[in-house]
């Protein structure tokens, strides 16, 4: 068990990131800290971790102080936990269920975590836990989306697959995606040849909140790419080839000056 009490913390004196976070986790599962860019997220994970120290309050992982552990002791608490390290930011390389599976708190080996080897039962269990959770915080919250416009979704994760080509799963936002559909995705543009559900078999359409694999992609999007459909092929060819030149221009001028 993993509970922490009344914390806080301070950078400075009058600017308090965190502020009275009382949390308890039972044992192995599945925990999500969702928030807005600038709410604490990252400070927390350095709280649990012991990579800074908290202004005020306690965590606890099996009644014993996080604080007062140190060497082998404290390495072991953190293999335990299995909490993603963010050392800066979020690690882009990632896709979110790699996040999800990298977090879960008890489970997952470190050398897992690192490597990234997650068995395919692991993926799809953590993938359906995730969209319960997020179905379940939807109805409370009461969010809906208009399923009657042109579609947007946001790809998941992608991957080169030997005989289908490029291949992405993407959590339709709003408006429904059909076969047949033009569309751009990040820096590639593509038509739905094949849309399949969760259970493996091909449908004709897909409304908010649906989860699906979509087939027809000119190349591998990054995960968290936005999929829009757009009016023709024409103008999903224009807009990736826009986007592939500014990402183009973009590591270029970033690009370290070498002197020979």
């Amino acid at each position: 068990m993993l509970e922490i009490q009344n914390l806080s913390k301070s950078y400075t004196a009058d600017k308090p990131v965190l502020r009275g976070i009382n949390l308890t986790i039972e044992g192995a599962g599945l925990t999500a800290i969702i928030g807005a860019s600038g709410t604490g997220k990252s400070t927390l994970l350095r709280c649990i971790n012991r990579l800074v120290d908290p202004t005020s309050g306690e965590i606890l992982f099996e009644g014993q102080d996080l604080a007062k552990l140190s060497g082998s002791t404290l390495r072991m608490a953190r293999r335990r936990i299995g909490m993603v390290f963010q050392e800066y930011n979020l690690v882009e390389r990632l896709s979110v269920i790699e996040n999800v599976l990298s977090g879960r708190l008890g489970y997952v080996p470190a050398w897992r975590a690192f490597l990234r080897r997650f068995p395919a039962e692991d993926v799809a269990r953590a993938f359906d836990t995730l969209l319960e959770k997020l179905a379940s915080q939807a109805e409370l919250m009461e969010l809906t989306a208009n399923p009657d416009r042109s579609a947007e979704a946001i790809v998941v994760e992608a991957q080169l697959d030997k005989g289908r080509g490029a291949v992405a799963t993407v959590l339709v936002k709003r408006g429904t995606l059909k076969r047949g559909d033009i569309f751009v995705v990040g820096g590639e543009s593509g038509k739905v040849r094949a849309l399949i559900d969760d259970k493996g078999k091909q449908i004709p359409e897909a409304g908010p909140s649906v989860p699906v694999e979509v087939l027809g992609l000119s190349g591998v999007p990054s995960a968290g790419d936005v999929l829009t459909v757009v009016e023709n092929e024409a103008r999903a060819r224009e807009v990736a080839m826009y986007r592939r030149e500014q990402s183009t221009r973009k590591r270029t001028t970033q690009a370290p000056a070498t002197v020979e």
